[in-house]
């Protein structure tokens, strides 16, 4: 047949292109959303309750959203003409109907009251985004009255993730939860999986001995049905960890058949001959252990929190709990030999405390006017402090604990009060983009040495170092707060562009060891692995309130 076109449209007849709707799915999505508030072309009758109230859908909505629906409907001989018709006898309308309206409409209502029956539901129905959602939802209002019975929920649904969370803010806060005659309500399997946990986070006597006291509650609760699991249950015990006086005082209230006499037995016999325990294994696991230092403010006072983060476990805990002498803002934190160093500045004084954190002992180590302090860090034994002067001027002043005297160091250049210090086993480096300059300063040799840099408006970045790079992250350039990370090679001057922070930060600090730096930006710490140059969120800190974080270390097999 002859073409009837043009000359003009019969040129390149063989070219061919794909067009795209770009509104294509939200015009499906909201057909169908149209179609099932008018009850049109519905062809599946969901029978919610036992009362089986009618809700009216489309199968191709439930199966894209339910694996529990694409089940049934896959399995189902009918002729597609026919109008489906499912009893759900497990789940109410009231929840039922909800649920059914996020799959069209994307969206749902969580609270208090509904997010226990939805995320059952989502559960029973396989509904992957909506048990995310719930999850989520639970994590952020965990709190020690609700935590059992999420925790109890977490297990019947098998949602391990939950439960993994769940049981992280339940060994953090045993101490008040271990009270609650909820926990006695556990069943032996969740009651036992519970002692594991706290087993395994138990660093501290009163921990051993919480969970000892929740065994005795247990046991009692039910006793003629649970008495025969006393040896059982205190086999979870980290023993070790209770005190020979707890275990006298206490002992005769499991001695209830002769296992758990003779397993009590056993811990009387470690604590009171050390010469028979048992050679443990020395192959030890590789741990990660990051330490930091968090100051609040609690109603009235300030407090410090020196916190822990076991990376195996997964677990915060609190080392201790200090109050310092002061109840002004604290500037600046350190922590180094047992001892936190907090720096207070009021106007233009400063006050420099320390606190012994075997005897909790304070002391004081300076106060003093007309200077504040900018930073602190250690290096071999000296306490290294930058000052900003009344007269505008910066100051570094070092501090022998041996001689307990102060040593002013001249600086190679003049910095300004954005300048940043930071140390490694052997230097010290005080860098300021704002006047362009680095200086590298050597204790052993007692002598500078200074490098110009790139002169930038660059200021409340973080910096760490170690024996070959300096790294740059993040801060404020220009009014804008970045987030990109520099490296600087020491050796040849050279610089180099790293993966981005996972958000622009300012007036942070990074730690580094090994391959790892790590910042906090006060509710989450990120990783950066040197090798991979990636970065990753790996923990997030269950803190009383939003204060300031000091990262102070980062141990592996400690």
């Amino acid at each position: 047949m002859a073409s009837n076109a043009p000359s003009k449209f019969k040129k390149n007849t063989k070219k061919k292109i794909i067009f795209k709707h770009d509104q294509h799915s939200s015009v499906g999505s909201s057909m169908l959303s149209n179609f099932y508030k008018q009850a049109e072309f519905c062809d599946i009758s969901v029978l919610a309750g036992i009362n089986g109230v009618s809700i009216q859908a489309h199968r191709i909505v439930l199966c894209a959203y339910s694996e529990y629906f694409l089940e049934i409907l896959q399995s189902t001989k009918h002729s597609s003409t026919l109008q489906y018709q499912v009893q759900i006898k497990e789940i109410e309308a009231s929840t039922l109907k909800p649920i059914i309206e996020f799959m069209y409409f994307g969206s749902i209502e969580l609270s208090f009251e509904t997010v226990a029956d939805l995320l059952k539901a989502a559960s029973f129905l396989k509904i992957e985004p909506l048990i995310k959602g719930c999850c989520s939802f639970v994590e952020k209002n965990i709190d020690y009255r609700n935590s059992l019975s999420w925790y109890q929920l977490a297990c019947d649904f098998t949602l391990p993730r939950l439960k993994e969370n769940i049981l992280t803010h339940i060994c953090n806060n045993f101490d008040t939860i271990s009270k609650h005659k909820q926990l006695t309500m556990l069943t032996e399997n969740q009651f036992e999986q519970l002692l594991e946990s706290i087993k395994m986070a138990t660093t501290k006597n009163f921990l051993a001995e919480e969970a000892f006291l929740a065994i005795v509650a247990w046991i009692n609760y039910d006793q003629p049905n649970r008495e025969h699991l006393v040896p059982q249950l205190l086999s979870k015990v980290s023993f070790e960890n209770l005190t020979l006086e707890f275990i006298m005082k206490n002992r005769k209230i499991v001695c209830r058949n002769i296992e758990s006499y003779e397993l009590v037995c056993s811990w009387l016999q470690w604590h009171l001959s050390p010469e028979t325990r048992p050679e443990r294994n020395t192959t030890k696991q590789k741990h990660d252990r990051l330490t930091i230092v968090q100051n609040c403010k609690l109603v009235n006072f300030r407090i410090f929190d020196i916190k822990t983060y076991d990376s195996n476990l997964k677990l915060w805990s609190i080392e201790r709990t200090l109050s310092p002498v002061t109840d002004y803002e604290i500037s600046s934190t350190i922590l180094c030999d047992n001892k936190l160093l907090a720096a207070t500045n009021i106007h233009f004084t400063h006050i420099l405390e320390c606190i012994d954190l075997q005897t909790c002992k304070k002391s004081l180590i300076q106060s003093q006017s007309n200077k504040v302090i900018l930073q602190m860090a250690f290096l071999k034994g000296y306490l290294c402090v930058l000052f900003f002067l009344r007269s505008f001027e910066v100051s570094l002043e070092l501090y022998s604990f041996s001689r307990r005297q102060w040593e002013n160091k001249v600086l190679p250049f003049l910095p300004t009060m954005f300048c940043k210090l930071v140390t490694n086993d052997e230097m010290l480096y005080l860098l300021d983009f704002t006047v362009g300059s680095l200086g590298l300063y050597n204790i052993f040799l007692n002598q500078w040495r200074l490098e110009n840099i790139r002169k930038e408006a660059l200021i409340n970045f973080g910096l760490a170092v170690d024996e070959r790079f300096l790294y740059i992250l993040g801060g404020k350039l220009e009014e804008e707060i970045i987030d990109k990370v520099k490296c600087y090679n020491l050796s040849d001057n050279s610089w180099s562009t790293l993966a981005s922070l996972p958000q622009a930060r300012e007036q942070f600090n990074a730690v580094i060891c090994e391959n790892k730096i790590l910042t906090s930006d006060g509710f989450y710490v990120d990783e950066y692995n040197i090798d991979n140059d990636t970065w990753e969120t790996f923990s997030s800190l269950k803190t009383r309130k939003k204060g300031g974080v000091k990262i102070i270390s980062w141990e592996t097999n400690p």
